[in-house]
């Protein structure tokens, strides 16, 4: 087995690559810190009643529209869902692992402000070779890779677990993680 990979402040292309080919991923105890350090801080600018984009209010032509917190959630559903809107072949597998690496390196530095749950449900995915299929080809970039990644957290989508083509649900499901 190739050596851990422990994410402290940015992964070089080279790390990124051994990750794509199998190498498990570790976050350090600081970009723990950092992650969760700015999703106190969602969570107080949401509690405070400050707009922010995409978070209380909606996207695009929907940016003036702030969305109830108890909404807010569905919200977020409904991103990665008008997102994920991909066509074409399914990446390679080693492409998708890259992708959610890379992901994973930004999500560390901090200034994201989702959940460490999250983060750590994206290092399952590569701990537990489980490769969601993504299509190649998306009218939002790098957005429609990442929606594709997302459906599978939510139990939706598809991916490839240790060789075997399974549902979202079924993929979380046999690595015991609920949606």
């Amino acid at each position: 087995m190739p050596p851990r990979i422990l994410l402290d402040g940015s992964l070089s292309w080279r790390q990124v690559s051994d990750v794509a080919a199998g190498a498990p991923l570790v976050l350090s105890h600081g970009a723990q810190d950092r992650i969760r350090a700015a999703r106190l801080l969602v969570e107080a600018v949401v509690r405070k009643g400050v707009r922010a984009y995409g978070v209380n209010t909606g996207v695009g032509a929907l940016c003036d529209v702030v969305v109830d917190e108890s909404k807010q959630a569905q919200l977020s559903r409904n991103i990665v869902m008008s997102h994920a809107v991909g066509v074409g072949p399914a990446l390679e597998p080693t492409a998708v692992r890259a992708i959610i690496a890379a992901a994973i390196n930004n999500f560390a530095h901090g200034f994201s402000g989702l959940r460490l749950d999250v983060v750590e449900r994206l290092q399952a995915l590569l701990d537990h070779d489980c490769v969601p299929e993504v299509p190649a080809l998306g009218s939002v970039g790098y957005l429609t890779h990442m929606a594709h990644i997302a459906l599978v957290l939510l139990g939706e989508g598809r991916a490839v677990c240790r060789g075997r083509r399974l549902s979202g649900a079924e993929a979380l499901q046999s690595m015991r993680l609920a949606p």
